[in-house]
Parts: C-alpha cells; structure tokens; sequence
C-alpha cells in the first residue's frame, strides 16, 4: 500500500496559501496538514507535525524563509522553496542545487517536486540531501558570504559539491557546462552555463572571457596573443583558444596591461 505524502505550508500571503491547500487536497497521495502565514509559528508546528514535504516561501516580514530552513536542516523533511521569479533567485537555487517553485504553484509543478522527492528519498534521508545546500543559499541570500566558495552539481546519481578554488575554468557544451577542475578531471552538469554564471562571477578570480568560458583567473599561467585571438594557457596544462572579439573588456577584467 503506498504512503500518502504529508505536506505543510509556510507563506506569508493568505492567497497563496489557500491556493496551495486547494491543490494539495485536490492531488490523490496528499495529505494537506496545514499552512501558516508566521515563520516561527510555522516554524514549530513543521516540528510538531514532522511533515514529509513543506512548501515554504522565502521573502517574510520578521523571521524569513531561510531562518525557517536552517531550523530543519538537519530535519527529515524535504524542503522546496517558493519563490516569485528573479534570475538572481533561481540562479541560487539551481548553482545550490536546491529545489524550488515558482509562484503561483500548479498542480503539475507540485506533482514534479512529489516525484523529485520520491527519487531521492530512495538513495538518502532528506537530511543529508539538503544540509550542506542550505547553509551555502544562507550565507549567498544573507551576503555573510562575500562570494559563494562551493556550487553543487546536481548529476542524475549524486549531488557533487565543488569548491570554486578547484575550477579551472566552466565551459557551455550546448544546454550542459562542463567544469575543468586542477586535477584533470571534467565535470558535466546537466544545466546551461547561465545557471553557474551569476553564482561564479561575484567570486573575484572568475572571469567571463567568452559567451561560452568563465575562467578562473587564479589559474592562468599566460595568455598569448595570436590575431586573430586569443590562446589562455592554465597551471593545470590545459589549453584554451578563441577569439577575441572583445579582448580589450577582458584585459580590463583581468587587470592585465595590452
């Protein structure tokens, strides 16, 4: 017999929150325990009820959504964010690998997080799924940090965290990028070079010298000079050539004299 999900709600807007009760009780397999337009009353009733799955907003007066999340972080329940759009916002939940839906939510949308969830839960506990995710979109949303130091790379078996100092440079493989990090290896993830871009770039040594690289400029041993492009030579020994279509930008960015 398949367990029905139990689902809770923390948002501070009463639309969205009897919109989302009338989707949950109108989806079969879901058990709509609540809602609450209060962080910190949400916040206990969430560790009273031990939900399996809570919707929960970010942007609330007072206490917030990532106040409420880093409470639970070490919970089992699964927590998937909503969010209005911004590309400073989604960008942050995919770099993190994080799950998250755009308002105002779908039934189709929330059938998508109940199989996301579903796949997870089989290999892991929420818990561990979450964890290190949620104190790095903290710290990003917070600005405790002044640049993020890891991404997470979302592949279809496992989540990879990746320190940026191990990067060499992110390159756009059509709808995929791939991570050329300084011991050799390349990474593949499975979302577009935008996704990372915003993310990487606040971090001072990457620097986008293309529509399709981002360079980590720590790792440059030389650029060379070769009309009509560029040559960027790395420690690593890898190699990278293009053209230099706006070579004079990426001298500026690279504080480098012509």
């Amino acid at each position: 017999m398949k367990k029905n999900l139990c689902i809770y709600h923390i948002d501070d807007e009463y639309v969205y929150l009897d919109q989302v009760r009338q989707i949950v009780e109108q989806t079969p397999g879901l058990i709509y325990l609540g809602g609450e337009n209060n962080a910190e009353k949400g916040l206990k009733a969430v560790q009273n009820l031990r939900p399996d799955i809570l919707l929960l907003d970010i942007e609330m007066p007072g206490k917030n959504g990532l106040y409420v999340a880093d409470q639970l972080k070490g919970s089992n329940t699964f927590i998937v964010f909503l969010t209005n759009y911004t590309d400073y916002s989604i960008a942050a939940f995919n770099a993190f690998a994080l799950h998250y839906l755009l308002k105002p939510l779908s039934q189709m949308a929330l059938l998508e997080v109940i199989e996301r969830y579903k796949y997870i839960t089989k290999t892991q506990a929420p818990s561990f799924a979450q964890k290190e995710q949620l104190q790095e979109l903290k710290g990003y949303f917070q600005k405790q940090l002044k640049y993020p130091t890891r991404i997470f790379i979302n592949t279809q078996k496992e989540i990879i965290v990746l320190p940026l100092n191990e990067i060499v440079f992110l390159s756009a493989e059509g709808s995929y990028t791939s991570f050329s990090l300084k011991d050799g290896r390349a990474l593949i993830s499975g979302k577009n070079l935008k996704t990372y871009a915003s993310v990487v770039e606040q971090h001072p040594d990457f620097v986008r010298v293309h529509r399709s690289y981002i360079i980590n400029q720590a790792y440059l041993d030389k650029i060379e000079k070769k009309k009509p492009g560029l040559i960027f030579h790395f420690t690593s020994g890898t190699i990278l050539s293009m053209n230099s279509f706006r070579k004079e930008e990426w001298f500026d960015k690279l504080n480098l004299v012509q």
